[in-house]
C-alpha cells in the first residue's frame, strides 16, 4: 500500500483502500500516511490523503474522487516543481484544461469538477491554496442532472411491465427488485449490496430491510405488503448455491460464470442492465424518481416529505427528483405497484 521511494507519491492517494461498508471507518490509511509525512513539502499530498480518509461519501463517490484527486494531483506534478508551490498557482483555466483534457459526457464532467472543488476546499482548510480555481469554472451546459438522470418512468409503463412479468424464476427476482426500487426508492447499488441478514420479512406487523446507502448511513425501511410477497416468492426459487448465511446476496445472477461455475451476486451493473431489459429509456435511478414523485403527490405537495422518505439531505435535491407538472399531467393519483 506504501508507495516505493522513486514513485510518484500521488500513488499513495490511488492506494487508498475502498470503505468496507456504511458506518464503518476508513482503515488502512496509517501507512499511506506515514509514508507521505516523511516527503518534504508535501502537505498537499497528505491533506489530500486526509481529505479521503474522512469522507463519508459513497463507495462509488469514493472511488471516483480518489482517481480523479490522484490523476490531476500527478498532472499538477508533471509540470515540475514543488507540489504545494504548484497548487498555489493553479488558475481556473487550468482545472478547465484538464477537464477537457480527460474529456467525458457533461455529467462525467461535472462530477469531476465536483471532486476538483471538494479537494480544493480540504487544500484551503489545510492552508496549502489561498483559494479554490475549480469554484469559478462553470460546469459544462447540457450536464443537468435533472435532464439524463431523473425523468422518471411513467406510472402507466411501470404497472403494464409488472403485469406481464412471468411467474418464474427471471420473473420473481427482477419484480423484487423492481419493487424494491419504485416502491421504496432504493438506489442500483442499495439493491445490489442487500443481504439476506438485512430482510425482516417474518414480522408480519413491520416488516422491513436494513439499507446501506450513501455516506455509509444505514436505513430500516418499512416495506409494503406486495413488496413482501414478492420478495417471498423470490427467495422460494432463489438458488441456494448463492448462500443461505446472513451476508449471502439477496440477489444473484441468474447465469453461472465461466470460471467459477457458481452464481455471483448481481452486481449495479447487473441492476442496470436488468431496468434497460425493461425499461430501453430509463435507468434504475428513474424508478427513484418515480419514488420521489409518488411521495410528493401522496403527500399533499409536502417536499419534506418526500425528502425524509428519500433520504436526502437537502430538498433541493429531492426537487430535482420530483417533476411536479408532468406528474400531475400525467396522473393525478400514486398507485401502490404489485
Amino acid at each position: 500500500m506504501v508507495p516505493e521511494r522513486g514513485l510518484p507519491a500521488e500513488s499513495a492517494i490511488l492506494a487508498l483502500p475502498v470503505p468496507q461498508g456504511p458506518g464503518s471507518p476508513q482503515t488502512g490509511t496509517a501507512a499511506p500516511l506515514a509514508a507521505l509525512e516523511a516527503l518534504p513539502g508535501e502537505k498537499a499530498l497528505r491533506a489530500v490523503t486526509a481529505w479521503l480518509a474522512e469522507s463519508r461519501a459513497s463507495i462509488n463517490t469514493f472511488r471516483t474522487y480518489r482517481r480523479e484527486a490522484g490523476r490531476f494531483l500527478g498532472w499538477v506534478r508533471a509540470k515540475g516543481g514543488n507540489l504545494d508551490e504548484a497548487l498555489r498557482t493553479v488558475q481556473p483555466s487550468d482545472v478547465s484544461a484538464f477537464l477537457s483534457m480527460r474529456g467525458g459526457k457533461g455529467t462525467t464532467v461535472s462530477n469531476r469538477l465536483s471532486c476538483l472543488r471538494s479537494m480544493f476546499k480540504a487544500l484551503i482548510a489545510d492552508g496549502v491554496v489561498q483559494s479554490n480555481p475549480a469554484r469559478e469554472v462553470q460546469a459544462p451546459r447540457g450536464a443537468s442532472r435533472e435532464a439524463e438522470h431523473h425523468r422518471a418512468i411513467p406510472a402507466s409503463l411501470l404497472l403494464r411491465v409488472l403485469k406481464r412479468l412471468p411467474d418464474d424464476t427471471r420473473g420473481r427476482r427482477d419484480r423484487a427488485l423492481l419493487l424494491l426500487a419504485c416502491n421504496n426508492g432504493l438506489r442500483r447499488a442499495e439493491l445490489a449490496g442487500l443481504r439476506l441478514g438485512d430482510l425482516r420479512l417474518e414480522d408480519e406487523d413491520s416488516p422491513s430491510i436494513r439499507v446501506r446507502g450513501k455516506g455509509r448511513r444505514v436505513d430500516i425501511l418499512p416495506l409494503k405488503s406486495a413488496t413482501v410477497r414478492a420478495l417471498k416468492a423470490w427467495l422460494d426459487v432463489r438458488d441456494q448455491e448463492a448462500g443461505i448465511a446472513p451476508r449471502s446476496p439477496v440477489f444473484h445472477s441468474l447465469a453461472r460464470g465461466r470460471r467459477t461455475r457458481g452464481l455471483k451476486a448481481l452486481s449495479g451493473a447487473g441492476v442496470y442492465a436488468i431496468f434497460k431489459r425493461y425499461f430501453p429509456k430509463h435507468s434504475p435511478h428513474c424508478a427513484r424518481s418515480r419514488f420521489c414523485s409518488d411521495c410528493y403527490i401522496r403527500s399533499d405537495g409536502q417536499i419534506e416529505v418526500a425528502r425524509v422518505m428519500a433520504r436526502h439531505v437537502s430538498s433541493s435535491t429531492t426537487q430535482s427528483y420530483v417533476q411536479v407538472d408532468r406528474v400531475r399531467s400525467a396522473a393525478v393519483y400514486a398507485p401502490e405497484y404489485s
